[in-house]
């Protein structure tokens, strides 16, 4: 299992970053895509709501791509139930085969605690079409690398840089 968090300002590439990784990881693991970025047309599922009872196809690595996840696990609502619940089902992530979780945000601050705790690479973005460069941490900001990527032609029509992220609300599911 590995969390991935992208960060940068607006128009930076966080989303672009976020859909180059699943589409590197399912051209190499065959994996299935999991969303809440509606308008990404190669993903497998796209959800709004996410919750311990959702179903995945077995025998394939899931890749949870999550755009703007402060919207779910906002840091200054750490106790709202939203939060908790949301919380609850990424801790179980595992068990539910999913071997990859990448998100976006704005502020790495602005996600909740529990989240950054458990993020093992953080990725700051800069975009400058054709061209995305990554500035790669570990979990405790230990530079890991820097990469100038030049951006495939193709990523731009698979998905809508302007889609808003408003979760519907999060299932409560019985424990």
């Amino acid at each position: 299992m590995l969390i991935i968090g992208i960060f940068g300002n607006l128009g930076s590439g966080k989303t672009l970053s976020m859909v180059m990784f699943c589409e590197l990881l399912r051209k190499i693991e065959n994996s299935y895509i999991i969303t809440n970025l509606e308008s990404y047309k190669n993903a497998d599922m796209h959800t709004k709501k996410f919750s311990l009872s959702m179903k995945f196809p077995p025998g394939k690595k899931i890749i949870l791509a999550i755009d703007e996840i402060q919207a779910y696990l906002d840091s200054r609502k750490a106790t709202s139930n939203q939060n908790v619940d949301f919380s609850n089902f990424l801790f179980q992530i595992r068990k539910m085969n999913i071997a990859y979780m990448i998100y976006t945000s704005q502020l790495e601050r602005s996600v909740d605690l529990r989240l950054r705790e458990i993020t093992d690479i953080k990725i700051i973005t800069r975009y400058a079409k054709p061209y995305v460069l990554w500035h790669i941490t570990d979990s405790l900001n230990n530079p890991i690398k820097y990469k100038i990527i030049r951006v495939p032609e193709y990523l731009y029509s698979i998905y809508s840089t302007y889609e808003r992220q408003i979760p519907k609300y999060i299932e409560k599911d019985e424990y």
